[in-house]
């Protein structure tokens, strides 16, 4: 493994475990037992996974779950669900080496915390919909959603590409714009 890919890693890992240590989630005790369902479920979507074009990569319908474990629970509650479900999918589904589990887990983490950002920046409820204290309804409520919900789709897309493609040029000494167009970006 290359040097700059084995730095890439350790910081990806390092940046995911500073989040992770400061931002548990507040309410852990009261709904410990619905995190778990969550982190469940998003596991169970990892399994509906399909190899890349190119065969270098995989994509899945974890996507759908981990965005909806965002907008239900909040970004803390949703970054420790999502990389805990990646982890194992990886490791244990996929049969992945533990590098790769790893870095997926913590650019999960990353992820999630940078479209957790871009929701509540963007007029989404702190703490997802099931913390909000309110039922968004009526006329106008779930419109108020929309570009909450529009700014998670896009930078989780984005950053999830971005952070993966890096990973992926790297090992397999291909350009990053070409990994992206040939594993991600297609038609």
């Amino acid at each position: 493994m290359i040097l700059r890919l084995r730095i890439y890693l350790m910081a990806v890992g390092l940046a995911a475990l500073v989040l992770l240590a400061t931002h548990l989630p507040p309410d852990l005790q009261q709904r410990g037992v619905h995190y778990l369902a969550w982190t469940v479920i998003c596991l169970l979507s990892e399994l509906l996974w399909l190899s890349t074009l190119s065969g270098e990569g995989t994509v899945s319908m974890a996507s759908s779950a981990n965005l909806a474990t965002l907008v239900l629970w909040g970004p803390e509650a949703s970054m420790w669900m999502v990389s805990a479900s990646t982890l194992i999918a990886v490791l244990f589904v996929q049969r992945k080496p533990w590098v790769r589990a790893v870095f997926n887990a913590a650019q999960s983490v990353i992820t999630m915390w940078l479209g957790g950002l871009a929701f509540v920046l963007l007029g989404g409820p702190v703490g997802g919909l099931e913390n909000a204290g309110r039922v968004i309804a009526g006329e106008g409520g779930a419109a108020a959603l929309v570009a909450p919900v529009l700014g998670l789709f896009a930078t989780y897309l984005l950053v999830n590409r971005a952070l993966v493609a890096v990973a992926v040029a790297w090992s397999t000494e291909r350009a990053y714009l070409r990994v992206l167009r040939e594993d991600w970006f297609y038609r």
